[in-house]
C-alpha cells in the first residue's frame, strides 16, 4: 500500500475475530455488502475501548 491508498477496515462484532482489511477493488464490493445493514446500528454505542482488551487478550 502506498501513500494515499484507500483501506477499508472492518471490525467484527465478535472479539475472537481479527479486523479485516480490504484494499483496491475489494473495497467497493465490501461496502456494498455492509451499507444495507448500517441502519441496524442506529442508536447503538461502540463497545470498543481502544485498548488491548478489545482484542480479547
Amino acid at each position: 500500500m502506498g501513500v494515499g491508498a484507500h483501506l477499508l477496515l472492518v471490525v467484527h462484532e465478535f472479539h475472537d475475530l481479527l479486523a479485516s482489511p480490504f484494499r483496491g477493488t475489494d473495497i467497493a464490493a465490501t461496502r456494498a455488502a455492509i451499507e444495507p445493514h448500517l441502519e441496524e446500528t442506529d442508536g447503538r454505542e461502540c463497545g470498543l475501548t481502544g485498548t488491548w482488551r478489545d482484542a480479547g487478550v
